[in-house]
């Protein structure tokens, strides 16, 4: 059986034209869950925003939005329609049971060694052991160094779960939504340089014409 890449190459196109505007390094779309989609399907989610944290442990412990909402809500005191404050009330769900799944402390990157001894005193360090000097693990060598468990990360403001049952099944929630901003906006910039294009032709031949000079 083939086992998938985690990373791809995905080009961004332009809707009018079809050209390609940049080549991205990305999360395979194929290993990705829309959490979004899943969080409209009930009546809190469809209102919600900010909400990230509570769709990463909707699917780390494999329970419902509403489940994971009033969980949240509760042990990280998430507010509603705003971010959760999760390196400050992190604690209070370290050694939970939920769903028969318990959760523990896993680590902290180089760049949040603080948080060691003062916030979670029994955690360790997670460093990249391809490098000599500590250096913290992106996304994508976390799951190539870790083939299997199912984890709950933030990442540069951002919350996701990592769910690997093997290397061949990989699960990466509240990424898929990431891709599509990047392309949007790639696209959008694309737009508004063209018609800003536009628009500085159109300026000038008018002056142009208005002075007495004519464009062929």
């Amino acid at each position: 059986m083939k086992v998938m890449q985690v990373v791809v190459t995905k080009e961004i196109k332009s809707n009018y034209t079809g050209q390609v505007l940049r080549k991205l390094k990305v999360i395979n779309p194929e290993l990705c869950v829309d959490t979004m989609k899943i969080a409209r399907e009930s009546a809190i989610g469809r209102n919600e925003k900010n909400d990230c944290v509570v769709r990463a442990f909707m699917a780390a412990l494999d329970i419902s939005y509403d489940s994971a909402h009033a969980f949240v809500a509760n042990y990280l005191k998430r507010i509603k329609k705003r971010g959760t404050f999760t390196s400050t009330y992190l604690p209070n769900v370290i050694g939970k049971v939920k769903n028969g799944k318990k959760i523990k402390m896993y680590g902290v990157s180089p760049s949040h060694d603080y948080l060691i001894g003062f916030r979670f005193p029994n955690t360790k360090l997670l460093t990249n052991p391809k490098y000599k000097k500590p250096t913290g693990y992106t996304l994508r060598s976390f799951i190539e160094n870790h083939p299997t468990g199912s984890y709950f990360i933030i990442c540069e403001g951002h919350a996701v779960c990592v769910f690997i049952v093997d290397f061949i099944s990989i699960l990466i929630v509240n990424l898929k939504w990431k891709l599509f901003d990047v392309e949007l906006l790639c696209d959008c910039l694309f737009h508004f340089c063209f018609h800003f294009c536009i628009c500085l032709f159109m300026y000038f031949f008018h002056h142009l014409t208005a002075g007495g000079y004519s464009v062929y």
